[in-house]
């Protein structure tokens, strides 16, 4: 059981985020990204940091929220790190990754924020396993200015790729078989649940098995 926070240092969290959602897409902007780039950053940054603080503050224990608030905060954290550091730009892959993992454990595991069956639990383990071999395989790989990374500038040459320039390619295509392969097995196991529930609990699935549908875009 997660330990909640209280009421003061939860909104000094909330805050916090939403202070990195605006900081990161304000840098994003100074930086000549156009609105389509930097204007997700803070927008749906803010929603998820927001949402997660109004889930937290109803349910202290509850994985939830806080996942929620890291969903909307890592990326922007990212965002700032990638400015002041060009080099972790080789990061940008693996950090939508793990977002879009953190997503899928709040689908596979609403309303307790807890994975309670075993397929759940299975489907995870192999999503993360999955992605972290592809953030592993991006960060050898990946040039950012060879192969045209959409958030540069700023960048600099990777100092840990150990392949050749056509490699990437490949590992890009995989990073998105994992991606399409994962949408559809979260949506699955959703709709499973909401099908497998009865009453109250269905109404309660409803909202999940609409959002694991429903086609993602990146920003």
């Amino acid at each position: 059981m997660v330990r909640g926070l209280s009421s003061r240092a939860l909104t000094l969290v909330w805050l916090a985020g939403l202070g990195l959602c605006v900081a990161a897409s304000s840098l994003s902007a100074a930086n000549g990204r156009p609105p389509e780039v930097f204007l997700p950053v803070g927008i749906s940054g803010a929603v998820y940091v927001t949402s997660g603080f109004l889930v937290a503050r109803q349910r202290r224990t509850n994985r939830i929220g806080y996942t929620l608030i890291l969903i909307g905060a890592v990326p922007a954290s990212f965002v700032i790190l990638r400015y002041l550091f060009p080099a972790l730009t080789i990061l940008s892959d693996p950090v939508g990754a793990l977002a879009a993992i953190l997503l899928a454990y709040v689908l596979l595991s609403f309303p307790s924020g807890n994975l309670v069956g075993r397929v759940e639990r299975i489907t995870m383990a192999v999503m993360t396993a999955y992605f972290v071999l592809y953030a592993v395989a991006v960060v050898l790989t990946l040039e950012p200015q060879a192969h045209g990374v959409s958030r540069c500038p700023p960048c600099v040459p990777n100092a840990l790729r150990i392949t050749d320039l056509s490699v990437f390619p490949v590992v890009r295509r995989l990073g998105d078989v994992g991606v399409v392969a994962s949408a559809l097995a979260v949506a699955v196991l959703s709709i499973r649940r909401w099908y497998q529930a009865r009453g109250a609990a269905r109404r309660v699935l409803a909202p999940v098995c609409s959002v694991a549908s429903s086609p993602q875009r990146g920003s």
